[in-house]
């Protein structure tokens, strides 16, 4: 493909990560093979922009999101946990990465039969600014 590929963003909220692939694999069925440069156009919602612990104080919930015409999955991330078996450890990760969040803490690692589901909880501290 030559020059940028232009997406106008248009703030839907319920935009996925398949929705991003099966995107994707049109333009691939359509013959593009190769990307270069991708804008995206923003600018539906004007400069948007709120404190999201205003509401409820429950900031890193994603209903206290910022309008954005480029959310994806409702602007939410996951915590996968994935097995080390080399290494016996979990390793975690956040799924999609969010620039300055960093996770801290260990999983035990066991031979034993899985109970059933984990025993997991999260807890955000603020460190704060650039940190």
């Amino acid at each position: 493909m030559q020059g940028p590929l232009y997406i106008k963003a248009s703030g839907d909220p319920f935009l996925t990560v398949p929705d991003l692939w099966a995107l994707l694999r049109e333009l691939r069925m359509r013959g593009v093979k190769n990307l270069g440069d991708v804008v995206i156009d923003r600018s539906v919602f004007g400069n948007v922009g709120i404190n999201p612990d205003s509401f409820d104080g429950a900031g890193d919930r994603p209903y206290n999101a910022s309008p954005d015409a480029a959310v994806v999955g409702l602007g939410a991330s996951r915590i996968v946990l994935q097995p080390d078996a080399r290494n016996r450890k979990w390793v975690a990760f956040i799924d999609p990465p969010v620039p300055g969040i960093r996770l801290e803490g260990e999983i035990e690692w066991t031979n034993n039969r899985c109970p059933g589901s984990p025993n997991i909880s999260t807890r955000v501290r603020t460190e704060g600014r650039g940190r």
